[in-house]
């Protein structure tokens, strides 16, 4: 099977996801596509989107189950299927998704041998390559249609340090089950799950994608930050992605990286904001994907938050403009020396009200979805 027919097979299977931008899926299948053999391709697409049991997939396979069994690890241990849970003893499996998912799980257990460093150049040409839209009309169209027809795929967290009484809550506020947790909630999350001994810790991709690059985070985060609990930090554990880790160290990482001035992004299983928890991310505006995306001048983000940022006290501000640095969407502006918010593209993380020396800026609850557009070229935060 060449590699032209590999990717139109792995096109085919993406697009019945459904998940992503059609133009997007060809590119992603070039990334995807040289770690995959032809059988492993056939038996995927086979596999289909529906969740199975082991023994289901194996019949899916043809295969005798002593040659099935290391056959699927294998694959496991690629990232392109995994175990998103456990029901009644029985381990339940599906098709990785594309995004959170194929592309991730290639960096995230921390290995830098060549390949890995092959597969972070060829990303980074495939992220350069969406600069194209970022041209007129492209780019207003591009936004229009983000705003129109996608919805959220990650919620955002409020930092630790706002648990002190800084959260401003003017109406009473009545969440369903795709609520926004704050970093409170995240820590109870991670409590929870610690009881039963379900938190890993493994290598945020974008960082170590950035990293084989040989850039340095501007924000000096290290690597091993993404905290995933539940029944998946079991199965990142179990197929070597990341390392059981304590309470105490789950907690300690999102405290260093909040006060270093990562965002806590909270991912849902399969994207679906309706849909458990499964990872806490800790993601800044120069290293993240998403965030470093943007700031790019490459994408515009679309996220559910719970909360947004107010100048509460414009008087007390001194315009040191630490609040306008570690917003990781370009939300805070200084205008005659003073902070000044743009509320409809503000995401709520709170990195700017904890970074505030004079506490002149505070969160309000406001649960909504936020769009931010992606910006022009020339008014990017980092250049390319």
């Amino acid at each position: 099977m060449t590699i032209r027919a590999k990717e139109k097979m792995l096109a085919r299977l993406m697009n019945r996801q459904n998940e992503l931008p059609v133009p997007l899926t060809p590119r992603l299948c070039k990334l995807v596509a040289r770690g995959l053999s032809a059988s492993e391709i056939e038996f995927l697409v086979a596999l289909g989107t529906a969740p199975h049991t082991k023994e289901e997939a194996r019949a899916k396979s043809g295969m005798p189950a002593g040659e099935f069994e290391p056959f699927f690890r294998n694959l496991a241990k690629k990232g392109y299927v995994y175990r998103p849970r456990v029901e009644n003893g029985v381990e339940i499996f599906e098709l990785m998704p594309i995004v959170v998912g194929w592309l991730e799980m290639q960096l995230c257990h921390g290995r830098e041998t060549e390949k890995e460093k092959e597969f972070a150049r060829e990303l980074e040409g495939f992220f350069r390559s969406l600069s194209i839209t970022n041209t007129f009309p492209a780019r207003p169209i591009e936004n229009f249609i983000v705003k129109r027809f996608l919805k959220p795929f990650q919620t955002i967290a409020s930092p630790r340090p706002l648990e002190s009484g800084r959260i401003e809550v003017n109406r009473d506020v009545h969440y369903t089950a795709t609520r926004v947790e704050t970093t409170s909630s995240a820590c109870e999350l991670i409590e929870r799950h610690a009881a039963n001994n379900s938190v890993a810790l493994m290598h945020c991709f974008c960082r170590q994608w950035r990293r084989l690059l040989g850039d340095k985070c501007r924000f000096a985060i290290r690597p091993e930050t993404c905290l995933v609990i539940g029944d998946f930090a079991r199965y990142i554990v179990d197929y070597d992605y990341g390392r059981a880790v304590s309470k105490k160290e789950a907690l300690d990482v999102l405290e260093e990286t909040g006060k270093a001035g990562a965002v806590h992004t909270l991912y849902h299983e399969r994207d679906d904001v309706a849909l458990d928890y499964i990872a806490v991310c800790n993601c800044c505006w120069d290293c993240c994907g998403l965030y470093g995306g943007h700031n790019r001048g490459l994408l515009p983000l679309y996220f559910r938050s719970g909360f947004e940022a107010r100048v509460t006290d414009p008087a007390s501000c001194k315009g040191c403009g630490k609040c306008v640095k570690h917003c990781p969407v370009n939300a805070v502006s200084l205008v005659e020396k003073k902070a000044v918010i743009k509320t409809p593209i503000c995401i709520g993380c709170g990195q700017c009200a904890a970074k505030c020396p004079t506490n002149s800026i505070s969160l309000a609850a406001n649960p909504r979805d936020v769009m931010v557009p992606m910006p022009k070229k020339s008014e990017a935060r980092i250049r390319i």
